[in-house]
């Protein structure tokens, strides 16, 4: 009997450290639930004008920064009136041959009014002179007015060339190119798509019960599949204020930064939770 007593005594200790080291005796298991990988934006890009499609600068898979050329319509005509209307506003002669003018005028002007003074020039004289100074005036304000013109005339042959260049608006990776050099060109449809991948967007469609939990801002967990079962944080961004009754769950959002471009997107992922 006394040694059965010494023999539990002795086992209790190692009895119970077995029992808070066995999974889930101590702790719960953390939920996890679906989710999926998606890029932060899908621009399908087009032409705003028709036309036919000269070049286009990149394949599937190439990245872009915000503001790359990616396609190029036929633009001879745009680009030669570009031409024109640099050439003629890089010229300043008419401003020239304006103030040249205003001086010999302002010059007769003076020396008429000087002789008017000593009675040596008629009235007639004089008030010709003062006339024709103010026409020089006048004729020079035109010029300015015409050189600001053709600085506009610029701008607008240059929007005119750029119509006729597709952009990226983000930086990102061209996932489709649907059209070649030669094709015709029209606004209602694409002609290339650029995903932003970085950062990454995760969707995921929790239970109502979860809801007081989810914060924006907040941290979570998020168990790739690509690469190799890694796991990653991310920022919640997004917490659905409407649920969907019919399966009891409500949106959320969170957001993965991918710098390097190294987790693609498009894939399942498991969003890992606390124990409450």
């Amino acid at each position: 009997m006394a040694a059965t007593a010494l023999t539990a005594r002795l086992l209790c200790p190692v009895l119970a450290g077995l029992a808070l080291a066995l999974p889930g005796a101590a702790q719960e298991a953390a939920p996890i639930y679906d989710c999926i990988v998606e890029p932060a934006q899908r621009l399908e890009l087009g032409s705003p004008v028709a036309g036919i499609l000269d070049r286009v600068l990149v394949e599937r898979g190439a990245a872009v920064r915000a503001g790359d050329i990616l396609a190029e319509l036929h633009s001879e005509q745009e680009t030669a009136r570009l031409r024109t209307a640099e050439a003629q506003a890089a010229s300043d002669a008419l401003i020239q041959s304006r103030a040249a003018s205003l001086r010999l005028a302002q010059t007769t002007h003076d020396r008429t009014q000087d002789l008017l003074s000593r009675r040596v020039a008629a009235e007639q004289q004089a008030q010709e002179a003062a006339a024709q100074l103010e026409t020089a005036q006048m004729d020079l304000r035109l010029a300015e007015l015409q050189h600001q013109l053709d600085q506009l005339g610029v701008e607008e042959a240059r929007a005119e060339v750029a119509l006729r260049q597709i952009r990226s608006p983000i930086d990102g990776i061209v996932v489709e190119r649907a059209r070649g050099p030669g094709e015709y060109v029209f606004q209602e449809r694409h002609e290339l798509t650029v995903a932003q991948i970085d950062p990454l967007h995760v969707e995921a469609w929790l239970p109502i019960d979860l809801y007081p939990r989810m914060r924006a801002a907040e941290t979570i967990q998020i168990e790739l599949t690509q690469p190799g079962q890694t796991t990653v944080p991310a920022r919640v961004t997004i917490v659905d204020q409407v649920f969907d009754a019919a399966t009891g769950t409500f949106g959320l959002r969170a957001e993965i930064d991918n710098p390097g471009h190294l987790i693609p997107a498009g894939q399942t992922c498991a969003l890992i939770l606390d124990p409450a």
